[in-house]
């Protein structure tokens, strides 16, 4: 394509030229791509005063749509690069952030976003087989924990999870609190996520709740949970800017507040069958079906008692 003439060119005074506009669009297939503009003059030609020419370029990146649906136990592989050559493995990404202020953590709000997980039942079920309404106090305990993609990476790799790339995120409270303290990287998202959001992050949440029930009869009660969750993706970019390692981390938010739901409801058929089912007993093997015989209050003796301070009780035969 040849630059139009420039009808307002004056001859000796360097003109504006006539520039040629051009939108392109493409879909990439890989993360971070590189973009290159090739030349398809092979070689000089005397009538050309000037080369290939290209300015003004204007790159606007579209994400994809975000799939929310997505389970937290598969976040998608972790990638690393130097520089725009992608790395085989994620350990020397993941080492070159191993110090306080080695990386900073660039979360991408475009990509990052609060939900409710799958709701599940906290606690026992309750079921009153009886005839009569009844209320009860119970004490519900339940907590949340973090998932990371590089520590699915290795695992989905069969590879052991490498010391400078673990996040608190093994679900273990002890073995988390002491990650937050020794790892960096911890650190590094942390600090991010507060910027970007004004709240702190927290890679595990815990509560405990009383709850008071009133069973009606024939009927069941249970708790359900709906934890308030965020996800968030971004990249752990080398303070010298040649090491990047693309993360998403999931985890308890502190936006919006947990979902406890307290039903009651009808039983199902096996519960129903559960409730019309015998009470465990015995056979009598000799007089089963023998009337009862006379009382025999007042034909034996009344023990003495055998607390201290008590009187004993004189037998008076009945008349």
């Amino acid at each position: 394509m040849t630059t139009a003439p420039d009808t307002g060119r004056v001859k000796g005074t360097p003109g504006t030229g006539k520039w040629t506009s051009r939108t392109y669009a493409f879909t990439a297939a890989e993360s971070d791509p590189a973009l290159t503009f090739t030349s398809q003059v092979t070689g000089t030609r005397t009538h050309l005063t000037c080369t290939p020419m290209i300015a003004a370029v204007h790159a606007v990146e579209v994400p994809p749509a975000v799939d929310k649906t997505v389970d937290r136990t598969a976040l998608g592989t972790s990638e690393a690069f130097k520089g725009n050559e992608r790395e085989k493995s994620l350990h020397n990404a993941a080492a070159a952030c191993n110090g306080e202020n080695a990386c900073t953590f660039r979360p991408d709000p475009r990509t990052s976003f609060r939900y409710y997980g799958q709701a599940r039942v906290i606690g026992e079920t309750f079921i009153n087989c009886t005839r009569n309404p009844l209320e009860h106090t119970r004490v519900l305990q339940y907590s949340e924990r973090s998932h990371d993609s590089i520590a699915q990476t290795y695992s989905n790799a069969n590879l052991a999870l490498e010391e400078v790339a673990r996040l608190p995120t093994t679900g273990d409270r002890a073995e988390d609190v002491k990650r937050i303290k020794a790892r960096p990287m911890a650190t590094q998202f942390a600090l991010a996520y507060g910027k970007t959001w004004q709240r702190p992050w927290q890679w595990f949440s815990s509560d405990q709740r009383q709850i008071n029930e009133k069973i009606m009869p024939g009927e069941v009660s249970w708790v359900e949970l709906q934890p308030s969750r965020e996800r968030v993706e971004g990249w752990f970019v080398s303070n010298k800017e040649d090491y990047r390692l693309h993360t998403v981390i999931d985890g308890p938010s502190r936006a919006v507040p947990d979902r406890l739901m307290q039903r009651t409801g009808p039983m199902t058929e096996t519960e129903k069958q559960r409730c019309v089912a015998d009470r465990p007993t015995t056979t009598t093997p000799v007089g089963a079906g023998t009337p009862a015989s006379s009382a025999d209050k007042g034909l034996q003796e009344i023990p003495a008692p055998t607390a201290p301070g008590s009187r004993a009780a004189t037998a008076v035969p009945l008349r």
